[in-house]
């Protein structure tokens, strides 16, 4: 359970040693919501102590919760990596870069062309230049293009600004084989030849690996740096690397990038994050999220939001992000009131808003409707979760969804460890494994995620959920596994569903047994589709809003 690579693996036992202790999966679903005894059958004193032993391991070899300082960063890098001054002395270096010991060094491995690139950005270091943009250096090493940056000092390092190299992360996607399709008008294989180039391999390996001739590679090498007008190589992967950046990213960095940051603090005192996206005069729409994905789609979104003239609030729950976790699991719907109240007053002051409940953030949704019906203009929830009556529920889960809602149900107690197993993956640079194992291979959602820009996306939002670790996780695995339909029968203003017909946490009957308890509420089932709607048909949930802002709004 303790290593990483591994924690696929212990899920797997641990799934089929829970559902034996309860008699298989049909005996399960007997099992009432109500008969907590079940607790003492699934955790015995002895298990329980070493969940525990195992949760106090991960948290003391662990990481902090805020994210590492640069230096750490730098020293534990799994890659070639370097922390250099604005005069190229080194401060820290990876393992893999033990050997390099000074700037020279360095040098030895650059092309000529990239050594001065490198020369130029400690330039524009020294001088304070803060649009310096980040350059690609081509190397002799296995690590063949680097990224160098600029970098603000931070913590032990103080004010002084400094210099960032690590391995050129490329993530080749459809888009940026249209671009360059389109701009350049290169062929099929020439485009293949560009992404096997963006891979690390040189002109010998691509013809091995496409069974050409190295003289074939070669014509089509120089036709592509023709065509694109590059120089050489190294300008060619420079180009290739700026249009492989996601809309709105970030130089460099790890994590979430995206959206305008504002930082808050509720009624109660506790310091929470909200991100808007859209257009900033367009009409408030408030987004409560999900567990994993965050805000995730936002970075992929951001044209069809200007297009329909929408502006997403989108409040980072206690937990997530770098927003306060929660002091108990049971405060998460209150703490999450406590985020919208004060959104409401930053934000929109005089207005009723439509809340979009997605996944675990669908209970924040009803909730906030049911506290306050006067600000709240309806209530749609995507992917949302369902208000917990009957282990049945869990039966048509993903196998990974389906054992950490029976953990949460049955063996809270034993969550944490779980939880925070998932968290060493993600930390430990297995962040792919984590991703592709939530869903069924072949699956709607499988597919969509498989898709590079949605891929990158993805993992760039668990890393950004577990910033703090866990600890998020905790308040909506507690309701998760709870029955909250009072805030729903609470509910006035008109409701909307969007549920993937394939879904594989949420079953569409349990959603439209829900639905027709609610007077007046409507369900749209997509078919072919699965948990992530809004990257599979997001013209669906952006159109539903805006029609929904329509109805509610004043004459």
């Amino acid at each position: 359970m303790l290593r990483p690579e591994l924690y696929g693996d212990f899920l797997d036992v641990w799934s089929e040693y829970v559902l034996r202790e309860l008699g298989g999966p049909e005996a399960a679903d007997r099992i009432s919501p109500a008969e907590d005894g079940h607790d003492a059958v699934m955790c015995g004193a002895e298990l329980e102590e070493h969940f525990r032993r195992a949760f106090d391991i991960f948290e003391r070899i662990g990481r902090d919760r805020k994210a590492p300082g640069i230096r750490r960063f730098v020293e534990e890098h799994p890659g070639y990596a370097l922390l250099l001054r604005c005069d190229g002395s080194f401060i820290a270096r990876s393992r893999d870069a033990d050997q390099t010991g000074d700037l020279a060094a360095l040098e030895a491995h650059l092309a000529a062309g990239s050594a001065q690139h490198l020369h130029e950005l400690l330039a524009s270091c020294t001088d304070g230049d803060k649009r310096a943009d980040a350059v690609v250096l081509s190397t002799d090493m296995p690590a063949r293009y680097l990224i160098a940056r600029l970098q603000p000092g931070a913590e032990a390092e103080g004010s002084e600004r400094l210099v960032v190299i690590e391995p050129l992360e490329v993530i080749w996607s459809d888009r940026v084989k249209v671009l360059l399709e389109r701009s350049f008008g290169l062929s099929p294989a020439e485009l293949d030849l560009v992404r096997h180039l963006m891979a690390g391999r040189s002109l010998k390996q691509i013809a091995e690996q496409t069974s050409r001739s190295e003289h074939t590679v070669r014509n089509q090498s120089k036709s592509v740096l023709s065509k694109v007008g590059a120089p050489s190589q190294a300008d060619l992967i420079r180009l290739v690397a700026v249009l492989c950046r996601p809309a709105g990213a970030g130089g460099g960095g790890r994590g979430w990038t995206g959206g305008r940051r504002h930082r808050l603090t509720d009624a109660a005192g506790r310091g929470f994050d909200v991100y808007e996206f859209g257009v900033s005069a367009g009409r408030p729409v408030l987004f409560l999220h999900g567990m994993l994905e965050a805000l995730a789609s936002f970075r992929l979104l951001a044209p069809e939001l200007a297009r329909r003239g929408l502006r997403v609030l989108a409040p980072v729950r206690a937990g997530y992000g770098e927003s306060e976790p929660l002091r108990r699991p049971e405060q998460a719907i209150e703490t999450a009131l406590a985020q919208a109240e004060t959104v409401f007053r930053q934000f929109a002051p005089s207005e009723a808003v439509v809340v979009v409940g997605h996944m675990a953030g669908a209970p924040h949704g009803f909730a906030l409707a049911a506290r306050h019906p006067d600000r709240v203009a309806a209530v749609l929830s995507v992917s949302g979760s369902l208000p917990f009556r009957s282990l049945a529920q869990f039966r048509s889960m993903a196998p990974r969804q389906r054992i950490v809602s029976y953990t949460a149900r049955l063996a809270p107690m034993l969550l944490p460890a779980i939880l925070r197993g998932a968290v060493a993956q993600i930390d430990g640079g297995l962040v792919s494994d984590f991703a592709r194992a939530l869903y069924i291979d072949g699956s709607p959602d499988d597919i969509v995620a498989r898709r590079p820009e949605v891929f990158e996306a993805l993992c760039d939002a668990y890393r950004f959920s577990v910033a703090q670790g866990h600890h998020g996780f905790l308040g909506d695995a507690y309701f998760a596994v709870r029955d909250w339909s009072a805030h729903v029968a609470a509910t006035r203003c008109p409701v909307h569903f969007i549920h993937g017909a394939e879904d594989p946490a949420v079953a569409p009957p349990d959603v439209r047994r829900l639905c027709d308890e609610i007077p007046g509420a409507e369900l749209t089932v997509l078919r072919d589709c699965g948990q992530l709607v809004l990257y599979q048909h997001p013209e669906v949930v952006l159109d539903r809003i805006a029609a929904l802002r329509g109805a509610t709004s004043p004459a």
